[in-house]
């Protein structure tokens, strides 16, 4: 689940993101995390990927 401003991003939706500075940089606080999708766990490797895309103007 990837979550901006504490909100989850619906997968595939575009969100404005209006972060300004003078300074030249510029971060999206985005957040990870998985999602327990079974009732019981066990220890292990979990890896994600994300692919997103940026439009500015």
């Amino acid at each position: 689940q990837v979550k901006y401003q504490n909100q989850p991003i619906e997968l595939g939706k575009l969100i404005t993101v209006s972060e300004k500075n003078n300074s030249g940089n510029f971060s999206i606080p985005l957040e990870a995390g998985y999602i327990q999708t079974s009732e019981t766990t066990t220890a292990g490797k979990a890896d994600g990927t994300l692919q997103f895309t940026l439009q500015y103007h």
